[in-house]
């Protein structure tokens, strides 16, 4: 188990604002150079229109969590997207986006990954059930094994992890497997 604190993400500045990397696999993978498997990050859109950056052989599932998006994706379909809602598309679509927003970004070219808009209650059970899962704490506080994740924080599970929820959150839940 690995907890992954908002402000001990990795920034990197983009022409539309800002993006917070929480993981990226294998570890110390260059995102820029097409050479990852998976990157899960939070991303500031500051301008009102953007195109999104080509990911040729990318799967994205997108995830609004401040603001409403407009997604149009160039000969494939256009979405409208409020807090907490998601899109799964592919990375070489052309796609443009309307909305100044905050998201949540998984972005993988192997295997498969799901993601999951839960509200946790006290003593739910959460177990590392495949490759990696990743829960984000969108409001509220996880409390675990004496571990706390606040909001924007992350915890990173392992197969065989488990975590005990001591009080009711809301969070993004990420599976990924090979």
């Amino acid at each position: 188990m690995n907890i992954i604190r908002f402000q001990d993400t990795k920034v990197t500045k983009w022409s539309g604002g800002e993006t917070h990397e929480f993981l990226i696999l294998p570890l110390n993978a260059n995102f820029k150079s097409g050479e990852y498997d998976l990157r899960i990050s939070l991303a500031t859109v500051n301008l009102e229109t953007t195109i999104f950056t080509s990911l040729p052989e990318a799967h994205r599932i997108l995830t609004v969590l401040e603001g409403n998006l407009k997604l149009v994706h160039e000969n494939q379909h256009t979405v409208y997207l409020r807090p907490l809602e998601q899109d799964r598309f592919e990375g070489e679509w052309i796609t443009k986006s309307y909305g100044k927003v905050k998201d949540f970004n998984v972005i993988w070219k192997s295997g498969d990954a799901t993601v999951d808009i839960k509200t946790l209650k006290k003593g739910t059970i959460l177990k590392g059930n495949t490759y990696l899962s990743l829960l984000f704490v969108v409001d509220g506080t996880l409390n675990c094994k004496g571990i706390e994740a606040y909001s924007s924080d992350s915890i990173q599970l392992m197969e065989l992890d488990e975590i005990v929820v001591k009080n009711e959150c809301k969070i993004i839940h990420v599976q990924y497997s090979k």
